[in-house]
């Protein structure tokens, strides 16, 4: 066989190969597209999807690891269960947020610049969880579509030197170390403050608010008190949930069990205020 034809052959080979994969991710795309999951294609080394279509052979393998296999959606980052309730309110806690606040990118910005806009979602809507704060960043963010790692890292710097400088305090209301148990607020603000709903799922909710608002309702119940699955049904009500997910069950399950431990009773001696 010539040279020449052998030649031919190897690329011939690598061209099919390559093509083959491209088929095998283009497979992948419509998978997630038909599953509703909106894909931001962040390459390894930085560049944009613009960069992956201009050069494909370069990006096309960690494209695909990011992906994962046919008809698997790989998640992003754990966020609270979307609800109708939750997508749907207009008004209180954890609404109004959009592009128009303008908070600067917290991969660029000075830490001053990310430090007030820090202060200004927590003074508006605290107490409320770590979680809560990057996921309300973002929303009035235009730079940043998804609270990723590097995103998440800048956010937790300025909240630690505002920790350390006493502007906000810290709780963990969960006795873990998830960003969904610790509670942050400005320092010299009440330590409860029960509201509606609003924007918040459930599982946003702080578990001091929740526990202030099963207190009261034991209270209401009588000398012989109800079942837990009353209560949990009737804390549901209190913030116009109508169901009980596995997920929202879990969570309660554990908000009503550190409850009990904890003797946690609705008295005057309780800082609290209510919207």
């Amino acid at each position: 066989m010539s040279s020449c034809r052998r030649c031919c052959l190897v690329a011939s080979s690598s061209r099919t190969r390559l093509l083959a994969k491209f088929a095998a991710l283009r497979q992948r795309l419509q998978h997630h597209v038909i599953a509703g999951l909106l894909i931001k294609v962040e390459c390894a080394d930085g560049l944009p999807a613009a960069e992956l279509r201009k050069n494909p052979v370069r990006h096309v393998h960690h494209l695909g690891r990011e992906l994962g296999p046919v008809g698997v959606r790989k998640p992003i980052l754990p966020q609270a269960e979307p609800t109708e309730e939750f997508a749907s309110a207009e008004h209180g806690p954890f609404t109004g947020y959009s592009n128009t606040f303008a908070f600067p990118d917290p991969r660029e910005a000075s830490g001053a610049n990310v430090r007030a806009a820090l202060r200004k979602i927590i003074e508006r809507d605290g107490p409320l969880t770590r979680a809560s704060v990057c996921r309300l960043y973002v929303e009035g963010c235009p730079h940043v579509q998804r609270a990723g790692r590097v995103v998440r890292q800048s956010l937790n710097r300025a909240l630690g030197a505002m920790l350390r400088s006493g502007n906000i305090v810290k709780v963990n209301e969960l006795g873990d170390r998830s960003s969904d148990g610790q509670v942050v607020r400005v320092a010299g603000t009440p330590k409860v403050r029960e509201r509606p709903a609003g924007g918040r799922d459930l599982l946003e909710i702080p578990f001091s608010e929740l526990s202030l608002v099963l207190a009261r309702i034991e209270t209401t119940a009588g000398a012989g008190g109800d079942d837990d699955e009353h209560l949990l049904r009737r804390l549901l009500d209190r913030y116009g949930y109508t169901r009980l997910t596995q997920v929202r069950r879990r969570y309660l399950d554990r908000v009503l069990q550190l409850h009990r431990s904890r003797g946690e009773k609705s008295t005057p001696g309780v800082e609290f205020h209510k919207d």
